[in-house]
């Protein structure tokens, strides 16, 4: 077999496979068709803002040589995350457990809001909302302590200030180090049976379009 018709083989298999892993990714299973397990606490109203990985499978590219095809990760990723999408993809793959110190936790929060500027007025809605409910109160132009309104806490309460003042109005036990899980959630690849569909579709159209060049395709 003509070695440029062994790349072009190649290539047709590993980019179903990107597909079929973007396809995972868009309906949130894994390889076996389970559900994943689903976020723990709701980042925004709707089904939408709920889903994971909306951005991360866009990345992936297909590419093949005549010995090998690939999928991967491409090193351009949406946002500026320090951290290559295929590292991601892989910690949620397998599972993963963070350990996370809370002394190092909030002085990298306090970091990151002070070089965003929002070291003051950077609280969420839902946590002023939460916190007006809890009966926060706060230091009036008297000296007296009144109940404080939703605007008052965004205006005037930081995001890592609003979720210390909620735990200690709930009575919460104030942890030096804790451990965050992250479940199992793989897309990447194929399972048995769609591999074999994979494999003969490619086989079904091995003659048909290797020989085409990029260039002359129109459309």
């Amino acid at each position: 077999m003509p070695a440029k018709k062994r790349q072009r083989i190649l290539w047709r298999m590993a980019d179903l496979i990107k597909k079929r892993s973007q396809s995972n990714a868009k309906g949130q299973k894994n390889l076996d068709g389970t559900p994943w397990a689903e976020r723990k606490r709701k980042r925004k109203s709707g089904a939408q803002k709920d889903k994971m990985f909306r951005y991360l499978p866009n990345s992936l590219a297909a590419s093949s040589t005549p010995q090998f095809g690939t999928v991967s990760f491409k090193k351009k990723t949406k946002g500026k995350a320090k951290f290559h999408a295929g590292t991601i993809a892989n910690q949620h793959a397998k599972g993963a457990r963070i350990h996370k110190d809370s002394a190092k936790h909030a002085q990298a929060m306090q970091a990151y809001e002070a070089r965003k500027g929002l070291d003051k007025g950077n609280a969420t809605r839902g946590q002023a909302r939460f916190l007006v409910k809890l009966g926060c109160k706060r230091r009036g132009q008297k000296g007296k302590y009144i109940r404080a309104t939703v605007k008052w806490i965004v205006e005037n309460m930081s995001f890592l200030q609003a979720g210390l003042v909620i735990s200690s109005l709930q009575g919460k036990e104030k942890h030096d180090a804790w451990d965050i899980k992250l479940p199992e959630r793989n897309f990447l690849g194929v399972n048995r049976s769609e591999e074999m569909k994979v494999f003969k579709r490619v086989m079904q159209g091995m003659n048909y379009g290797w020989q085409v060049k990029k260039q002359d395709m129109r459309g």
